[in-house]
């Protein structure tokens, strides 16, 4: 079961962070808009984000560099994140994950959505810092708890 703003992306061009030299991944102006301080005025129209944990620059274009303390969320991959919300629109966090997966072990990004999230209440494009929906990064997050318990036999 997928959100209603689940859509495939590809990157079209490969861009590279001006900071950590890792390549970025595009994001759209709008979500860039809706997420920066409002004292940040946006220089360009294709932006990108960066995929590094440790790098401290979210958004970037030709033009601009643009770091964790001028946006208004703090992004779940970044090193500095806590909590690390993986659902912006419903506030979830790995938290939250965490003590589902406690209760059931066979949790499901099914369930999450059951349980914690309003899914008429949508809006990743505005939302998340990615632009995208969580869907993929909830699914993956609790694959890996699935993992810890196959591995060490307890979680």
């Amino acid at each position: 079961m997928a959100c209603k703003c689940c859509e495939s992306s590809k990157n079209e061009d490969v861009v590279v962070c001006p900071v950590c030299r890792k390549v970025g991944d595009n994001v759209s102006t709008e979500t860039v808009k809706s997420l920066v301080n409002e004292d940040i005025e946006l220089k360009d129209t294709k932006y990108h984000i960066c995929k590094d944990h440790k790098c401290e620059v979210i958004y970037f274009s030709n033009n601009q560099v643009i770091v964790d303390s001028e946006v208004k969320v703090e992004v779940w991959y970044k090193e500095k994140s806590t909590p690390k919300v993986l659902c912006y629109c419903s506030n979830i966090t790995t938290y939250d994950i965490d003590s589902a997966f406690q209760q059931n072990n066979e949790l499901t990004f099914n369930d999450v959505i059951k349980d914690m999230k309003n899914e008429g209440d949508s809006d990743c494009l505005h939302n998340n810092p990615t632009g995208k929906c969580c869907h993929k990064v909830i699914s993956q997050y609790i694959e890996n708890l699935k993992q810890v318990i196959i591995r060490d036999g307890s979680y």
